[in-house]
């Protein structure tokens, strides 16, 4: 659900929840798994160059299968990020992102330890719009202040790499040119 309060201001909510029956190799053939997710947002512009949000989320997921399976069957996350947007007229755009995050990771077998993590994460991107819009150029700041934590991603849940990690583990700092014609 979404709402726009004033001209300046926007928020709303979303809510999910899946259970699944997950077909998979080895033993158990099936895995039952539970996933709930509750987002809320609320965003402001108060000027025509800056914007601020707010957000918070809570996912809890749940896998039943036997211990010793290798994969954790409970993580809890909370994330509460906190953004501003600066954009000028210009075709100068910044953002600062602070991101707390807390999470619940559950004992299986001697595979994975009970685990709580709580911290809070930097990102920093500044940018140029360059003119008639033919494409933007950004220097990025992920883990601005090099914050060490121990977050469970979604990756374990399939067999797959994740490519674009929610978080990333260390300093990184990259550039990026994209070209509009």
């Amino acid at each position: 659900m979404d709402h726009k309060f004033s001209p300046y201001l926007s928020g709303g909510f979303e809510v999910s929840k899946r259970d699944l029956t997950v077909p998979r190799q080895g033993t158990p053939p099936i895995t039952d798994w539970e996933e709930e997710n509750y987002r809320t947002y609320l965003y402001w512009t108060p000027h025509s160059f800056v914007s601020l949000g707010l957000e918070y989320d809570h996912e809890d997921f749940e896998r039943f299968e036997p211990l010793g399976t290798g994969r954790p069957p409970n993580t809890e996350t909370h994330l509460a990020p906190a953004t501003f947007s600066f954009f000028h007229p210009s075709g100068f755009f910044a953002r600062l992102t602070g991101t707390y995050v807390n999470q619940e990771v559950e004992l299986t077998a001697g595979v994975f330890a009970d685990d709580h993590d709580e911290f809070v994460i930097v990102d920093a991107m500044m940018g140029y719009r360059l003119p008639r819009r033919y494409g933007t150029l950004t220097i990025e700041f992920k883990n601005l202040f090099d914050t060490q934590f121990n977050f469970q991603g979604s990756d374990f849940r399939t067999s797959q790499r994740v490519v674009h990690p929610l978080f990333q583990p260390e300093q990184t700092f990259f550039t990026q040119l994209t070209l509009a014609f």
